[in-house]
């Protein structure tokens, strides 16, 4: 599918059931949809409601943590997920974070293609042009701004706890970046989106996954691991889960073993 056009008949009841999406809930995220003009060609209704439904989803099911997005020019998803806080009365904390200078170093992109489409800059808005583009859509409660380049680790940059993250930065350092600067600031249920995942003009989206998810499989000692939940219109949905050992005791403790042993993924 072309999801550069017009998508008002892709259906969506897969997304309402994942999220868990009431008919109230998706009347709240219709009009958004509806009344708020698309600036670009990459992201489209259907991308936008699957952000709007995963953030209702960490609403109504009470996830601590801040909502943080990841690449926020030109401010398309910005004044979505505002909009969708605001008909919630919601008092989570958003933060926002870019270079707002457009790409920085693509050299993993053009070591894999040198012919690679984009270039260092593209795509550059700067803060007060994105914060006026705010304003013209009346959003009442502006995001934290933070103009940063996140493919450098400086883990106090961002909140101590997070219960959605959105990551449209479009490049292998960048998307890597923003997986090692928030993962175990990310708390247990909460949600990691991955836009232009599997969309070949964005391949380092996908190698930044894959290496993240091999590292972490390869490497990983602490009691949490993750799930993907999502994976279609080039949008990638990741959970963080607690990993519970549970013991059945046989009376005597000390007679536990190996196969006494269960793992629940929560």
């Amino acid at each position: 599918m072309d999801y550069t056009k017009e998508d008002n008949s892709i259906n969506v009841t897969d997304i309402m059931c994942l999220f868990d999406i009431s008919q109230e809930d998706f009347n709240n995220i219709k009009p958004i949809l509806q009344t708020i003009p698309q600036i670009n060609k990459y992201n489209l209704n259907i991308h936008f409601f699957i952000i709007l439904s995963a953030l209702v989803y960490i609403h109504n099911n009470d996830i601590n943590g801040s909502i943080i997005e990841m690449g926020c020019c030109p401010g398309e998803f910005t004044i979505r997920i505002s909009k969708i806080l605001d008909i919630y009365n919601s008092n989570k904390l958003y933060s926002v974070y870019d270079t707002f200078t457009g790409l920085p170093d693509i050299s993993y992109e053009l070591k894999k293609n040198s012919y690679f489409h984009l270039k260092k800059n593209d795509f550059q808005c700067s803060v007060s042009k994105y914060a006026n583009f705010l304003e013209d859509m009346n959003i009442h409660n502006m995001p934290f701004i933070h103009q940063t380049n996140f493919i450098h680790i400086n883990s106090d940059l961002y909140p101590s706890s997070i219960s959605l993250a959105i990551f449209d930065s479009n490049i292998y350092d960048s998307i890597l970046g923003s997986f090692n600067n928030i993962w175990n600031k990310l708390l247990p249920g909460g949600l990691i989106i991955i836009n232009k995942y599997n969309d070949k003009e964005f391949f380092g989206v996908n190698q930044a996954c894959h290496k993240f998810f091999t590292d972490f499989d390869t490497n990983n000692k602490t009691q949490y691991t993750y799930s993907i939940i999502y994976n279609n219109y080039n949008i990638l949905i990741i959970k963080k889960n607690l990993i519970v050992n549970t013991i059945n005791n046989n009376n005597n403790i000390n007679n536990t073993n190996i196969n006494d042993t269960n793992i629940k993924i929560i």
